[in-house]
């Protein structure tokens, strides 16, 4: 595409019309970026789904957090990498809660969901996006007390 703009740059200068010209360059010039913005935001989409994928298929914290660490690197847009950390957050938080549902003792229960509930609040994702995962482990253990 480049090589068919600077002949076509060529011809058009070559017969005057330097400003068609340019014209035309910076009309395959911004075709092509939009080519390469779609192939980015394609190839992004598949890596996110291949990374949310890992993450549900990771039998514990340290897989998810590697199949995150994996994703993160992937991904190219700014936007893609804050849905995956969101996504990675809502699949801890229900791998804790599975993880408490099993648990015998009331301490042990609050123990987990504490621990849950400080490292989510501590992560890099806004607490405002997480808000409904706050909300299941704050309801948990409000649970508890109930218990």
């Amino acid at each position: 595409m480049a090589d068919r703009a600077a002949e076509q740059y060529a011809i058009l200068v070559g017969r005057g019309d330097r400003g068609d010209a340019q014209a035309r360059l910076e009309a395959v010039r911004v075709a092509q970026e939009e080519v390469r913005r779609q192939a980015t935001i394609e190839r992004d989409d598949a890596v996110f789904q291949r990374s949310l994928e890992k993450l549900e298929a990771a039998k514990g914290p340290a897989g998810r957090r590697a199949a995150l660490r994996d994703g993160l690197a992937d991904l190219e847009q700014p936007a893609m990498r804050e849905r995956l950390k969101l996504e990675a957050s809502k699949v801890e938080v229900q791998a804790v809660l599975d993880k408490v549902d099993g648990l015998k003792t009331a301490a042990a229960k609050r123990r987990h969901l504490l621990a849950a509930l400080e490292a989510i609040r501590s992560d890099d994702v806004p607490d405002e996006l997480q808000a409904q995962q706050i909300h299941w482990l704050e309801a948990a253990l409000s649970d508890l007390g109930e218990e």
